[in-house]
């Protein structure tokens, strides 16, 4: 960031010379290579800084110059940006500067229009003595840099909060919903088993008996034939058969 912008400065404070020389080919190159610089700190830092532009301004104060309608006599004066309206206006100003084509600027020189006298060249100027813009712009990311890494650490507590509150409710579910569920089923398997030794032992087979016995019983009541059955009919003794 410093470094672009300590690069458009001295390039805008060189330009000036060349332009005065009418040196065509070496301003023409500095001014396009200024503008280029604007366009990188646009897409670049601006979108970054958008978000703090409710930022108090800094301590460090610029120097800005107003030129005056009626008499065109320049007025400077101390002025105090945070990080985000020192860069919107430093790329206005860059940009309203050498947006103009070089063939023009020279001249204007020419004619007694000289870049010195202009309001926006002087702010670049005057301003790279002082090193005001690069200050301003480092206490700027230091703060950026600063809430993110506090922003960072916010996450990084979250996640672990997140992490303990899932290992303790793990804990508690296990404690208080597994734990008396496994209990209750070797009471259930406990008690069945139990039951088990009150049945004598010729109690089932006692049962099985009389189910085969009954089983014939009926069967012997109604002269049912199996063997009929199976052929897909069945009869009653001293009745006619009746088929399917």
């Amino acid at each position: 960031m410093n470094y672009n912008v300590d690069r458009l400065i001295r390039r805008s404070r060189v330009i000036g010379f060349f332009i005065l020389e009418e040196n065509y080919k070496d301003t023409e190159s500095i001014r396009t290579g200024i503008l280029e610089t604007v366009v990188r700190l646009k897409t670049k830092y601006i979108p970054v800084l958008v978000k703090y532009t409710s930022e108090p301004a800094s301590n460090t104060p610029v120097v800005v110059y107003y030129k005056n309608n009626i008499n065109g006599t320049l007025t400077g004066t101390y002025v105090h940006y945070n990080g985000y309206e020192l860069m919107s206006n430093f790329i206005l100003w860059a940009t309203q500067l050498y947006n103009t084509p070089t063939e023009q600027l020279i001249l204007d020189e020419k004619n007694g229009k000289s870049i010195f006298d202009d309001y926006r060249y002087r702010i670049f100027s005057d301003n790279i003595m002082g090193k005001n813009f690069k200050l301003i712009m480092k206490e700027t990311f230091e703060k950026i840099y600063a809430n993110s890494k506090k922003n960072q650490e916010s996450k990084a507590l979250i996640i672990y909060i997140l992490g303990i509150s899932m290992v303790i409710l793990s804990l508690a579910l296990n404690f208080l919903g597994m734990t008396p569920l496994q209990k209750n089923v070797r009471n259930l398997r406990r008690k069945t088993t139990k039951l088990f030794k009150y049945i004598p032992r010729g109690s089932l087979k006692d049962i099985v008996s009389r189910y085969d016995d009954n089983i014939e019983s009926i069967t012997q009541l109604y002269d049912i034939s199996f063997d009929n059955k199976k052929e897909g009919g069945f009869g009653f003794d001293g009745k006619e058969k009746i088929y399917g």
